[in-house]
């Protein structure tokens, strides 16, 4: 965003203070995604500006926007939506296995690269690892420090949430667990440091593949919306067979949506990619279907536990251009937009 347009949107807010409150103001969706746009970029293109704002503007946008994203269940780094992913994996998990003293590994783990593995440590896992394979920058480990941070205080404020394996996990093992992070490091934004001594390895910038752990050790794996995105899939998969110990368990949470209506629904639509060549690629999905990944899933070893496909109709705006690669699978196969699928050794 240009120094020019913040500074009017700026100046519509203090305008419009005249008559009418900040949080109606900044209960507007254009104005505060015009702020988070900006915000973003600040410290890079325009380091100046927050430091022209009086401490009034500064203060307001500050309490609406944290206040919104701590409400938000789709914020990344947010405790809402770390617990509500684990509680998804823990009760998958535990249908076929007790999680106590298993290995557990986290492929794809995004915004928070300690979330969900330091929930399953608290909740009984004696050893956890996450995956990411995107390049990373400074600020990223900047806001996981924050976000593991206030993951900490959560956990430790609200035992009863977040202790579910109670059966298996006493509350003072809970705490003893809770106490091993260290707190002064996150604060000062050395996120390794303060992991030192807990059990929870992050192989950052690395693919499944590059991922160097002995066959047969992990136990318990788990991703969310990342199949999707792996090009060498066969090669992958085959991977996670080596490495899960015998009878392992992996669920896996996969999204055949085009990705792009998810940032803007007026121009794109979740069925888009059907429109397109098959070989035709954006360098993000895989362009696999449901069919072709299960072939391969089965062909790598893996027992398919459960499959559960989420079927929504394609429009028909959509439908009339569906490109004649496609005219081949099964109509359920094209209609599917998720899979929840859970995959044993």
């Amino acid at each position: 965003m240009k120094k020019k347009e913040f500074e009017n949107t700026i100046n519509k807010i203090r305008a419009k203070n005249l008559n009418i409150k900040y949080k109606k103001i900044l209960e507007n969706k254009y104005i505060r995604n015009t702020i988070g746009k900006f915000s973003a970029n600040v410290c890079s293109k325009c380091p100046d500006i927050l430091s022209e704002l009086n401490y009034v503007d500064l203060e307001n946008i500050y309490l609406r926007s944290r206040k919104d994203l701590y409400k938000n269940n789709f914020w990344r780094r947010g405790t809402n939506r770390i617990h509500s992913i684990f509680s998804d994996i823990y009760e998958k998990f535990t249908k076929y296995q007790n999680i106590s003293g298993k290995t557990f590994l986290e492929l794809g783990s995004g915004f928070h690269p300690y979330g969900i593995a330091s929930v399953m440590y608290l909740n009984g896992v004696k050893e956890a690892y996450s995956v990411e394979p995107d390049l990373l920058g400074d600020d990223y480990f900047y806001a996981s420090c924050e976000a593991l941070l206030n993951l900490i205080i959560n956990c430790k404020a609200y035992p009863d949430h977040w202790l579910v394996n109670e059966k298996n996990i006493s509350l003072k093992e809970y705490f003893d667990k809770l106490d091993k992070f260290d707190i002064r490091s996150l604060i000062e934004n050395d996120i390794e440091k303060s992991t030192n001594n807990v059990p929870i390895t992050f192989f950052k910038e690395k693919l499944i593949e590059e991922v160097d752990l002995p066959a047969n050790s992990v136990d318990l794996l788990a991703s969310r919306a990342v199949l999707e995105h792996i090009f060498d899939f066969e090669n992958a998969m085959n991977k996670m067979y080596e490495m899960m110990a015998p009878s392992g368990i992996m669920y896996h949470f996969i999204d055949f949506s085009d990705h792009k209506a998810y940032f803007n629904p007026k121009k794109y639509n979740k069925f888009g990619l059907l429109t397109l060549d098959k070989s035709w690629s954006d360098d993000f999905h895989n362009r696999l279907r449901p069919i072709e990944m299960k072939e391969v899933i089965i062909r790598s070893g893996f027992n398919i536990l459960e499959w559960d496909s989420e079927i929504d109709e394609i429009p028909t705006s959509i439908e009339n251009k569906i490109h004649t690669d496609y005219k081949k699978y099964p109509v359920e196969d094209l209609k599917t937009v998720r899979v929840k699928c859970v995959l044993q050794k």
